[in-house]
């Protein structure tokens, strides 16, 4: 895990939450303020939005700008790279999907997720990392559900969008490195209690001590993706 030793002041972070800045980009951000980090917080929900961005500068002292975005459509990610194109830190967060099994999620539901978890993060990541490459510096972190790692029927929409995120990121990540730009993703508990750990591993794979990581993903849930996958659980709940 970093020491609290790493030093982000003079970087700029863009971190988006997917519809509203959820627990998981939140401790991120939180993390990055700390250390003199200043954020782009994007998110679909104004409001929300709005006022984790003011909780953050007033809490830390830092420079957050609140960004008000919707990636599940396309142009959007455009306008949003360019609004934050100073940022050499990208934080994706895709948020929450449509849960059930597969008789549940009807053809919308699916549609809805595929286009704000993975269309959306992956839109923006393309613009942003385009920018990364031309600099040749740059780094990307992409925060996945655990579920993408064992089949889940109870859960199916998370676990199959978590299962693409997690070969985008490791396909990507093999390729980026060869520019400057590493990308790595964290795996998390759907449910996990463990947001400081998301928050200062990020922290890490974002700041230069993990320039060799690009294309991993590591896994932090308690051993519970582990322990479904030895015993034969179809559920991580």
């Amino acid at each position: 895990m970093p020491n609290r030793k790493i030093d982000l002041r003079g970087k700029r972070a863009l971190i988006s939450g997917g519809a509203a800045p959820g627990p998981w980009a939140l401790s991120v951000a939180e993390a990055f303020a700390r250390r003199g980090c200043a954020i782009d917080l994007a998110a679909a929900d104004q409001d929300a939005l709005e006022s984790a961005a003011a909780r953050l500068g007033e809490r830390f002292e830092a420079e957050v700008e609140a960004h008000p975005t919707d990636l599940t459509q396309s142009v959007n990610a455009a306008v949003l790279a360019l609004e934050c194109e100073d940022a050499g830190i990208l934080i994706n967060d895709p948020g929450a999907m449509a849960a059930g099994p597969v008789e549940e999620i009807d053809a919308q539901a699916w549609r809805q997720c595929w286009e704000q978890n993975i269309n959306g993060l992956i839109g923006l990541t393309g613009e942003v990392y385009e920018t990364m490459r031309e600099r040749t510096e740059g780094s990307i972190v992409n925060l996945i559900s655990s579920a993408g790692t064992v089949p889940d029927s109870g859960n199916i929409c998370l676990s199959t969008a978590s299962a693409a995120l997690i070969m985008f990121t490791r396909s990507l990540g093999q390729a980026s490195i060869r520019h400057g730009v590493g990308v790595a993703g964290i795996l998390i508990a759907p449910q996990s209690p463990r947001l400081d750990e998301v928050g200062e591993l990020a922290v890490f794979l974002a700041s230069g001590m993990a320039a060799e990581l690009s294309g991993a993903v590591i896994t932090v849930d308690e051993g519970l993706a582990l322990k479904a996958e030895i015993l034969g659980y179809t559920s991580l709940h």
